[in-house]
């Protein structure tokens, strides 16, 4: 899973490239990749860096930065309890695997190859015949796959 921006700012954001976030204040955790991302990437941007995202959605809501970025299903939380602020996702998911890696994962231990291929082979299937789907629509608005 890639991170997304999230904003609640009065005026629209639709432009979520580097140029067109110029200028644009942009709030994230200090110390993640977020971070890194939006340092090396948006130059242009005002990166603010907050302790924890609870501070920089604070922030958020209270309309003092423009955006937040950080993983869709953190800022999905988030974005559920605000409501009439209008929150929402902007822009494209960024999956760059240079930041935020090749997709989600979950460990088993080396020792175990078979319960890791039945756990495979059962991924596989739910995702073949709707399964997956359909649970997943049931949390969340995005595939967290």
């Amino acid at each position: 899973m890639g991170a997304s921006a999230s904003s609640c700012a009065t005026r629209p954001i639709e432009d979520t490239s580097a140029a067109g976030l110029k200028g644009v204040t942009i709030g994230t955790q200090a110390g993640t990749v977020s971070d890194d991302f939006l340092e090396d990437a948006y130059k242009g941007s005002d990166v603010r860096l907050y302790k924890t995202m609870d501070d920089a959605y604070q922030d958020a809501s209270a309309g003092r930065i423009d955006l937040v970025l950080a993983g869709e299903a953190i800022s999905y939380d988030f974005m559920k309890k605000q409501p009439g602020k209008n929150c929402r996702y902007v822009g494209e998911r960024l999956p760059d695997g240079k930041y935020f890696g090749a997709g989600c994962g979950i460990a088993v231990r080396k020792t175990d190859p078979d319960l890791r291929d039945k756990f495979n082979a059962a991924l596989k299937e739910i995702l073949a015949d709707g399964t997956y789907q359909k649970i997943n629509a049931k949390y969340f608005p995005f595939s967290i796959y």
